[in-house]
This record gives C-alpha cells, structure tokens and sequence, in this order.
C-alpha cells in the first residue's frame, strides 16, 4: 500500500524505541469489525503499518461470541498514530474500520462494556425523552421524526451500537413483558432498534420496510401509503387498506368540492334526479356494472367507513379531520 514507504522510518525506530512507552499509547481501538472476521485476517492488515506485538478481539463471557470490536498494540506510538489516520475506515469484509486511540486500551473487557453499557443507557434514555411527544403532533415535527431518529443512530459509533442492541436483547429474554411495553410505549425507541439493525445488517431493508407496514388485524394494507402524493404527512401510522394504483382524491382529498363528488363511485354518490337509480352495493362492496377503476375506488370508500375509532384516532389531526368529514358526507350520501 501507499502508506508503506511512509512509515518506513517509524518502522525503523522501533527497534530503538524505549521499552517503557505507556502501553495505551502503542495501542489502538478497533471498531465495526465483521464477525466473520478472525485475529489472524485482522493481524495481517494492521501489520501493514508495522508490527503488531498483540492483537485481541473481545468475545461475549457467556457465549464465546466476537462482539465486533478489539484492541491491537504496536511497538510505540508512532506506529499507532500511523494506524489510525491510514487504516481507519479501512473496508474489511464489506465493513468500514473504526481504528481510534485506544484512551485506556489497557483497561480490562469489563471496564470496556460498562463504558459502552452508560453510553447506550443515556442514548435509551434520550430516546425515551423524544418519545414522550407523540409522533403525530405538528405536522412540522411528526415529518421530521424519522430523520432525527436516523441522524441519532447514525451518530452511534457502530461498537455503542452493537451494545444496545445486546442490552436490548437481554431486556427481551429477561422481561419480555417490560420490553413489549417499552417499546409500544416508546415508538421513537423502536424505530431507532430498527434502524440500527439495518445499519448493522442484521436485517435487510426490505424486511424492515415490510415490517413498518406490517397488516393489522381489521385491514390488509396501509391506507395512508394511498395519499402519500397527496398533502398527507408522511409519518401517520399506517392503516391499512386495499392497494390503488392513483390516488383518488386529487389535491389532498378536498372537503367534497364538486369534482370530488364526481370522482365518487354512482354505488356512494347521491341518487340523480333521472330515471337511473344508483343500485345498492353488494355485499363484496363492488358494482359489476362500474369500470375496474370505480371498483377499486368504491372498495377503498368502504373501507373509509368501515375504519374503527381507534384507527381514525391514530391519524394526524389535519387526516383525521378529513376522513371524518367524508365518513360523514358518504353515510349521508349511501
């Protein structure tokens, strides 16, 4: 590598170096390792910079496992400086490297967790806080929601990360009870669990995506993923409904302007005053007789009336206040 020649004359200086340099000095932390990787794979590339007189990775007491993060010292500081600014971010096994100052690499693996265990309290804590407004206040803060909770875990150096994962694993298995509450309790935490295991690759985006909108017991897809191109907030809880391929109200679901009313299915909409009757829809909500469009818009009006209290209840105000008034109008309309 390029750096090669450049560290050269730290090489060199090691064989002259005092025995006594403070070992924390000589050392250096390594973060985000894949736990694929072993100490002889990690050896080899921090041996690039000079030689490693040891090298450890920190595996669980109870489970022998790697914990994805580890220590590695050199014969002096230099050559740890120079591990730092050439090796860190370094990409191993698909994952960026965190190489930083060890700031007490001596420390024991005990001391190492607790450090990280107070770190990720105070993350849980700060979360918590967060938690306590509801996501669906203002819509100025319920939009950026989502963003700050991403920005807060992206700025969790990756080891802090895998120990609130840990902590919150073990909450699982210790209290289930507790951490089911925790987390109904505290959406903002859940969504930040979430996160963090696609960050980690724990899981793939696509199954978190499909877990956020996740089918309820009353529906069977998220109602508002229709109106996200309409003046719907992006961040209510999803409720949901039949797929449509349009949105059906152009402009955000006006409050029944005429041309609203004429989007309206004949099955929902006043009867006209001519000799045609509107028929009565059948009991599987859709008309033979309406085009696939207006059946498809029919089957979602069914199922705005069809929406629990409870369901309603968990839209932004703003939503809220639409879907009622069209209940409203529609009841009065069938």
């Amino acid at each position: 590598m390029a750096f090669r020649e450049r560290d050269n004359a730290v090489t060199c200086t090691t064989k002259t170096a005092p025995s006594t340099t403070d070992r924390s000095a000589r050392s250096v932390f390594v973060g985000n390792i894949s736990y694929e990787v072993g100490e002889e794979q990690l050896k080899q590339v921090f041996s690039q910079v000079g030689a490693v007189v040891h090298l450890r990775l920190v595996h669980d007491r109870d489970t022998g496992k790697p914990k994805g993060y580890g220590f590695c010292e050199y014969n002096d500081s230099q050559t740890a400086e120079s591990a730092i600014r050439n090796l860190n971010g370094f990409e191993l096994n698909g994952r960026p490297l965190r190489v930083d100052s060890a700031a007490g690499g001596d420390r024991s693996a005990d001391e190492v967790q607790q450090l990280q265990a107070a770190f990720a309290a105070q993350q849980q804590e700060y979360l918590q806080q967060q938690a306590q407004e509801s996501p669906y206040g203002p819509e100025t803060e319920a939009e950026k929601a989502p963003e700050a909770i991403s920005r807060s875990v992206a700025s969790l150096p990756p080891e802090q990360m895998f120990e609130l994962m840990k902590q919150m694993k073990q909450c699982v298995h210790n209290n289930p009870n507790e951490a089911k509450n925790l987390l109904m309790n505290n959406p903002q935490l859940a969504y930040a669990l979430l996160q963090a295991q696609v960050v980690m690759r724990i899981i793939d985006p696509q199954v978190a995506i499909a877990m956020l909108h996740r089918e309820t017991p009353a529906i069977s897809q998220p109602f508002h993923q229709h109106q996200q191109q309409q003046t719907f907030p992006d961040t209510s809880a999803p409720v949901p409904m039949p797929s449509v391929p349009q949105p059906i109200f152009p402009g955000g679901m006006p409050q029944m302007a005429p041309s609203a009313v004429a989007s309206v299915p004949v099955s929902f909409a006043r009867a006209p005053a001519g000799p045609t009757v509107a028929r009565a829809p059948s009991p599987q909500g859709a008309d033979p007789e309406l085009s696939p469009d207006d059946q498809q818009q029919a089957q979602l009006l069914m199922q705005v009336l069809q929406l629990s209290e409870e369901q309603i209840a968990l839209l932004p105000p703003d939503d809220r206040r639409k879907v009622i008034e069209l209940r409203n109008q529609l009841r009065s309309s069938v």
